[in-house]
């Protein structure tokens, strides 16, 4: 979605673009492919966790920067449905674990946010250390679930893919590929919502062994 987005922009504006400005946004294209190749590379790994054949790859983290590199990414999407975005990231987190396996998370939980959100409505991002662990909290004013899509959320034969306020297409498979990846790291994940009230996602990350 983000090299749509941005394919769009140049599309749409290009004749109004200066060189800098193309050269800008041909640059963000060129970054979220790369992205999207290391997102690809999650999910094989979370393919090839269903098979047992996964070796997870740790190194040390900025998480902060891991965050804003993939938060730019979704900026396309945000503005095209006129969502804010407000950000809440500690300074110098640093967590040993796998990259692709912390983007994909990352990743699948803002797109999830974003497109069950309403327009004009807003997509809230915290990240902060709590003791060992860190927390990333996800918080939508969107649709929202209800008590039993909630509890079906993370199972795979109970998965149903719902569209977006804006029609937006998905497999519903983001949440279970999201779940499946933290358990290799030791990680948890929790969900609130309810019907008209927007979702909140809050997970738990731990240093690998």
């Amino acid at each position: 979605m983000s090299i749509l987005g941005f394919s769009e922009i140049l599309e749409d504006e290009l004749d109004e673009m200066d060189k800098d400005e193309i050269r800008s946004t041909v640059e963000k294209i060129l970054v979220s492919s790369r992205n999207t190749v290391s997102l690809v590379d999650g999910l094989l790994e979370w393919s090839r966790l269903q098979i047992g054949g996964f070796v997870p790859e740790h190194k040390d983290l900025n998480l902060g920067k891991v965050i804003l590199d993939v938060l730019e990414l979704f900026q396309p999407q945000l503005t095209k449905k006129g969502i804010n975005l407000k950000t809440r990231i500690e300074d110098d987190i640093h967590i040993f674990t796998d990259e692709n396996i912390v983007k994909s998370i990352i990743s699948n939980l803002l797109s999830n946010a974003i497109k069950f959100t309403n327009p004009d409505g807003l997509v809230s991002f915290t990240a902060q250390k709590s003791g060992d662990e860190t927390i990333l909290i996800v918080e939508d004013s969107g649709i929202g679930m209800s008590s039993e899509m909630v509890d079906n959320l993370f199972s795979l034969t109970g998965t149903k893919s719902r569209k977006g306020t804006a029609n937006e297409k998905g497999t519903g498979l983001g949440m279970n590929i999201t779940h499946d990846l933290l358990k290799t790291t030791g990680g948890d994940i929790k969900v609130e919502s309810s019907p008209g009230e927007g979702t909140r996602f809050t997970v738990t990350l731990r240093n690998s062994d």
